[in-house]
């Protein structure tokens, strides 16, 4: 589950566009007019996402000067935000993130006033100031958490790793150790607690080895983000995603960024059906790295040369996104193409 987190804001400088590619989940929820000088003159919001603008809302100094939007953009789109015309536009809203890595946190800063209540410490037997009621609220504290850790709820390890003798000693009560009026803890109430800290310490092995097992996937995917794959001599997948399968290779020119190509192709979903195909006729004609087709085109064609069949697997980021292309190709699909380069003409 996912919930707001912090604050998100730009200033819209007149007619500057700010573009980027979204990093984490965010929501644009308001836009306001930011009033300089005199001028009355409306103030579009534009947003353009996959070569499409469109207009987000219209704001006017005198009447209408904020606009409440509910604007939602997932990781890896590429967007650009601007305002047309005299005056700058704030634009403000939420950056969200999963509430589940919150929770296991509370969870565990629970399990830690447990441990400190109940385990003996000669230093703190010492202080002044405390009176017998104390402990009796701190018996109460101490069965309400007792009763959660019998339910079976988990809890996460800190962030900060300790040496396993400091987590012994943290875990285990002190032997004799004594309350503050002289008595010692009461035996059922002990038993009880010693349970529960049992219970506990066999799980910290198995959480330990679930954190090395996460820190291992995130050092194995920032490897794989760093350099391509190398499958094989005619098959590579790109930091980005895009697979690229040369099936034969031409003699001819080599297309590159600038270079108009023509070209035959056949696109399919994952699922095998053909969406759009280019066989006979016309060829498509289109020149690389100019934004005239889907970024996995341009990239996917780069380096290709004339004679060549490449096969091309393009992540929905580099294709149609989250919005696809309805109703031949739903949103977040993966394209699958076989193209043959029939010419190239240098710029």
């Amino acid at each position: 589950m996912v919930s707001p987190l912090s604050f998100w804001g730009l200033v819209l400088e007149p007619n500057k566009s700010y573009s980027q590619v979204v990093e984490s989940d965010f929501r644009i929820s308001m836009a306001t007019l930011a009033k300089k000088g005199n001028s009355t003159k409306p103030v579009i919001v534009q947003v353009t996402v996959e070569d499409s603008t469109f207009n987000l809302c219209t704001l006017q100094s005198g009447h209408r000067e904020n606009q409440p939007l509910e604007i939602y953009f997932s990781e890896g789109e590429e967007i650009s935000l601007q305002a047309v015309g005299d005056a700058a536009v704030h634009l403000t809203g939420f950056h969200y993130v999963d509430t589940a890595l919150m929770d296991g946190t509370r969870q565990f800063r629970a399990f830690n006033k447990l441990i400190t209540h109940n385990t003996g410490n000669d230093d703190m037997d010492d202080e002044e100031g405390e009176e017998d009621d104390e402990d009796e609220e701190g018996a109460e504290y101490d069965e309400a958490l007792l009763a959660k850790l019998a339910n079976g709820e988990a809890m996460e390890e800190d962030d900060d790793d300790e040496d396993d003798d400091e987590e012994e000693e943290e875990l285990a009560p002190k032997a004799g150790s004594k309350r503050k009026n002289g008595e010692k803890e009461p035996p059922a109430k002990k038993a009880k607690l010693e349970s529960a800290i049992a219970a506990v310490k066999q799980d910290v092995p198995k959480e330990q080895k679930q954190k090395q097992d996460k820190k291992q996937d995130k050092k194995e995917q920032q490897a794989a983000k760093e350099s391509p794959k190398k499958e094989g001599d005619n098959l590579r997948t790109l930091p980005s995603g895009l697979v690229i399968e040369d099936v034969e290779t031409g003699n001819g020119p080599k297309a590159k960024k600038g270079s108009t190509v023509a070209v035959r192709y056949i696109g399919k979903l994952s699922n095998g059906k053909v969406f759009d195909s280019n066989v006979k006729g016309q060829p498509l004609s289109f020149t690389v790295g100019k934004g005239e087709v889907i970024k996995g085109w341009d990239v996917g064609l780069d380096g290709m040369t004339v004679g060549s069949k490449r096969k091309l697997t393009i992540p929905p980021a580099l294709a149609y996104g989250s919005r696809g292309a309805p109703p031949e190709i739903p949103p977040n699909s993966t394209l699958h193409f076989e193209v043959k380069l029939l010419s190239v003409k240098k710029k």
